[in-house]
């Protein structure tokens, strides 16, 4: 049984679109870098408006996207060891290798061409080293973006445990999760993210308590107006440099809080049934793989044609380069998979994308795959 066939249509379609909306603000946070590259001292408008977005709002994206992989993990596991091993062989070849490619491709790049602007060039190889580079083991791999994947790839090794956990004490591991989340030095075990523990393993949680992810009044009302004024306290924290402990059990608070009102805003109408959202939805995983190279050399070409002097042509690049670089991308997908499917399926780890009659592909990643 298909994981789409074990969860309501309207999670699916939800997912769907928030696969794709979330992608795309993942591409306007690291457009940001144009701004970086050119604009020594951005003006504080801005910063405002950068530090909103990039630091506060779609630092939830990588949060979500852990959630909705974990929820429908649940769903379509079965905790048999025959299909442990099954679902590791799969997400290997729909994730794994993608990941593998994208940052060897990118290293192979760099050692002929000396550099990717703005990703690394040949003294980056000789410091960190190719094995870190492509496996993302003991660092961020070369394509940075993709530490997504290998944390994922991780979630999905020691997935058992979570499962157990999930069956027997949902709650409170949770709680203890969360707890441990907070109290490590920035959050992380190693190379290795906690957030994406802890809310890859929030998704198992919902799945096993509240399968059809209904949200009482309370919790949308509470979600609704504590989530923008966290974003408002991150945003001003840290633009005036405010207590940095403080700012940081906000901004984690913040996360959380986050994927009541994101989830509840995905429920309405515009967003629920927007067909082409829907539409677009099975490329994003194309999109997320080659927007960070696309978008390095997009700013290097900036310099040839505008460069960043204050607020308005700042705001230019950073929207502009952000959908120049979504557009290039999709129709790059869109035409690989109609043209030559087998090249898209290899580079994506899945079959070409077929948009199917009333419903969207539910997504455990950012691809239009399922589990």
């Amino acid at each position: 049984m298909s994981t789409r066939s074990r969860i309501d249509p309207d999670i699916s379609r939800r997912f769907d679109v928030l696969k794709l909306l979330l992608m795309l603000g993942v591409v306007l946070v690291h457009a940001e870098r144009v701004l970086h590259a050119y604009l020594s001292d951005p003006p504080l408008s801005l910063r405002i408006v950068t530090t909103f977005m990039d630091y506060n709002l779609i630092q939830e994206a990588p949060s979500l996207f852990f959630a909705m992989s974990g929820y429908l993990f649940f769903v379509s596991f079965t905790p048999t060891p025959a299909a442990y091993v099954r679902m590791l062989g799969k997400k290997m070849r729909s994730i794994g290798l993608p990941y593998l490619f994208f940052n060897l491709l990118s290293v192979a790049i760099i050692l002929t061409f000396d550099k990717i602007p703005y990703i690394g060039d040949f003294r980056t190889v000789q410091e960190r080293g190719i094995w870190t580079l492509v496996t993302g083991i003991g660092g961020l791999p070369i394509i940075s973006p993709l530490w997504f994947l290998r944390d994922l790839l991780v979630m999905f090794l020691v997935s058992p445990i979570f499962y157990y956990l999930a069956r027997r004490i949902p709650v409170i591991s949770l709680i203890g999760l969360c707890l441990t989340w907070n109290l490590l030095p920035d959050g992380n075990v190693g190379w290795l993210t906690f957030r994406s523990v802890v809310f890859f393993y929030m998704g198992l949680v919902l799945a096993s308590t509240r399968p059809s992810l209904r949200m009482g009044k309370g919790l949308t009302l509470f979600s609704l107006s504590a989530y923008p004024a966290l974003l408002v306290f991150g945003t001003f924290a840290l633009i005036t440099k405010f207590n940095p402990v403080a700012t940081y059990y906000a901004h984690n608070a913040g996360l959380i809080i986050g994927i009541p009102c994101i989830w509840r805003l995905s429920a309405t109408t515009p967003l629920r049934n927007n067909q082409l959202l829907l539409a677009l939805s099975p490329y994003s995983f194309f999109l997320y793989l080659v927007h960070e190279p696309t978008l390095s050399y997009l700013i290097y070409l900036t310099r040839f044609v505008l460069l960043p002097t204050g607020f308005f042509t700042g705001m230019l690049l950073y929207v502009g380069l952000t959908a120049l670089t979504i557009a290039l991308a999709l129709c790059a997908g869109i035409l690989l998979a109609r043209h030559v499917p087998w090249v898209y399926g290899f580079l994506a780890g899945a079959r070409a994308p077929v948009r199917q009659g009333g419903g969207a592909v539910a997504a455990a990643t950012p691809s239009g795959r399922v589990g």
